[in-house]
């Protein structure tokens, strides 16, 4: 019996050695190698492996050509290992010595079983103990009490997302053919969701509720956790989920994870078709049965005493603030703009309006937080159950003459993921690591499905309420941009839920021979954008403040 292990570096030279040493230091069982595949290390990682390679010799160093993502490095990996049995790693966390010694025995006393994954402890950067377990944190286990089984995994993963994590999977080198190559067909999909769906629709995949790993929670890593104070909630919603008591959980929830039930075993009978077997199709049965009976719900009336419907369940907010106290003329068109494209638009101000205008709803709230403090207050005042839509827009922008959002909403409706914006960037403070920049663009967002709770969720998880007491504008904006704009980004990427915008910044650099992290795409390439469709220019180009920053400057009065 020969035990392999595949193992994917990226500029991990903090932890690689501790991972290594915990690897080679099993009781009971021997690694006869480990084959690992960095993908274009730039620090000391690619030496250290080196500096082991030397001392151990049962190591093979595989250095991509060129970077190929954490997915497609694993299953390249995954074939270059020559053991029985394929135990999966990080770069960053540490195994505890008895594994091998728990897992081994449990796949060769059971042929039915391809693949087991285990419970972690957590430890954080400096390799301190984190109160609390993994399967805490995703929701399946309290205490003693635990929702994960061999006939329950498939239907975890449809319902509410990934819940193997791939550090503490081993597998048999015997189901390799059934789940490579692996492919990519959505953006939220890591080589863990791919191996644990394939295995668990045929009872293939066992879970063992021990702690064989500590799990580690730094900054840089791909994959977080929840707050540890949500883990609670998290559980109760699952537990009541999957034993089918809906009255027990709010109606946007239960909507969200009926909805994904019934997407995800769609799509994945669409893609094994005739390979797919019997209890994937008896959850699809399931999850259909369950949609048709709420998506009939009508949803509650909001506490105006307008009725919202199905036909009248999007809502819009409008960060309409002002020095002046007077809604500006270029803000009351673009707020007729959004009406076309949302059942209510709220206007979210920090004064009275002398000029409030008939069929316009506004809200009055404290300026504090930037735009992001106006819809943080707005969102705790309102009950997001009774919307499939949630838009929201910031006053920064106007539109050009003659433009309409019909193009990018007609787009909105058509994009599978959640959480749509008008356009991105890649251009953050100097403290953001490059590589967690990418961000939707605040000035206009809109939020569906499941993206709606998550935006809740992301509020309490960023505490958000603590920017109230910054009284510094140039920290508190740096905060808000950091931990708002690209904190919500990234958020919804741990949450599974693909961002999407409609004009990429990636293509306009890349058109323009331009590096995506030093530009901002209303800036430098206002005119071309227009140029393309896009329908709104910041106010800022218009009052002349940026001119010298700017090229055709003296173009703008002719989109206006």
């Amino acid at each position: 019996m020969k035990i392999s292990v595949a193992l994917c570096t990226y500029n991990g030279e903090k932890y690689i050695a501790e991972q290594l040493c915990s690897i080679f230091c099993q009781d009971e069982y021997f690694i006869d190698e480990i084959q690992i595949g960095d993908d274009g290390s730039t620090d000391h990682t690619i030496d250290i492996i080196q500096e082991f390679q030397a001392k151990y010799g049962k190591i093979h160093l595989t250095v991509n050509d060129e970077r190929l993502g954490p997915v497609k490095n694993f299953e390249r990996t995954i074939m270059r290992c020559q053991g029985d049995y394929i135990c999966l790693s990080d770069q960053d966390d540490v195994w505890h010595p008895d594994k091998l010694k728990v897992l081994i025995p449990i796949l060769e006393n059971d042929n039915t079983i391809q693949a087991c994954f285990t419970n972690a402890s957590l430890i954080d950067g400096e390799g301190e103990p984190i109160d609390g377990c993994l399967w805490q944190a995703f929701g399946a286990k309290r205490n003693e009490e635990c929702l994960l089984t061999t006939d329950r995994i498939l239907e975890f993963i449809l319902r509410f997302g990934n819940v193997v994590t791939g550090a503490t999977l081993v597998l048999k080198s015997a189901c390799r053919d059934k789940i490579l190559p692996f492919y990519h067909r959505y953006g939220y999909e890591y080589h863990d969701w791919m191996i644990a769906s394939q295995l668990a629709m045929n009872k293939e995949i066992y879970p063992v509720d021990q702690e064989l790993i500590s799990y580690r929670i730094h900054e840089k890593q791909q994959a977080g956790i929840p707050r540890s104070d949500t883990w609670d909630t998290i559980f109760d919603i699952r537990k009541n989920i999957l034993g089918k008591r809906f009255d027990n959980v709010s109606y946007s929830r239960t909507l969200a994870f009926t909805w994904n039930y019934f997407k995800n075993t769609i799509n994945e009978l669409r893609f094994y078709k005739e390979a797919s077997g019997y209890l994937l199709k008896r959850c699809f049965v399931e999850a259909r049965r369950e949609w048709a009976s709420f998506k009939r719900y009508q949803l509650i009336p909001s506490s105006s005493g307008s009725s919202h419907s199905d036909s009248k369940s999007s809502i819009c907010f409008f960060v309409g603030y002002s020095d002046s106290g007077v809604t500006a003329p270029e803000d009351m068109e673009y707020i007729r703009e959004l009406q076309k494209h949302f059942c209510r638009v709220i206007v979210l101000t920090n004064y009275q309006p002398s000029d409030e205008v008939p069929g316009y709803e506004y809200m009055l709230l404290e300026n504090k937080g930037y735009d992001f403090g106006f819809f943080y207050q707005a969102v705790r005042r309102m009950n997001l159950a009774y919307y499939h839509t949630v838009g929201f827009v910031n006053n920064s922008n106007r539109l050009v003459r003659g433009a309409s959002l019909h193009d990018f909403f007609s787009w909105c409706r058509l994009q599978r993921s959640s959480f749509c914006g008008i356009t991105d960037s890649y251009q953050a403070p100097e403290d953001v690591d490059p590589r967690y920049a990418y961000h939707l663009q605040s000035h206009l967002l809109v939020f569906k499905g499941r993206a709606i709770e998550y935006l809740l969720d992301f509020f309490d998880e960023i505490d958000f309420r603590r920017f109230f007491s910054i009284e510094n504008k140039t920290t508190l904006r740096r905060f808000i941009i950091k931990e708002c704009e690209i904190g919500l980004t990234r958020y919804m990427i741990r949450r599974k839920v693909k961002p999407v915008s409609w004009m990429k910044s990636e293509v306009l650099c890349s058109e323009m021979c331009r590096s995506v992290e030093s530009v901002n795409p209303h800036i430098d390439f206002w005119e071309e954008m227009i140029q393309r469709g896009y329908p709104l220019m910041k106010k800022k180009l218009i009052s002349g403040k940026w001119d010298n920053l700017i090229r055709n400057a003296d173009n703008i009065s002719k989109y206006l």
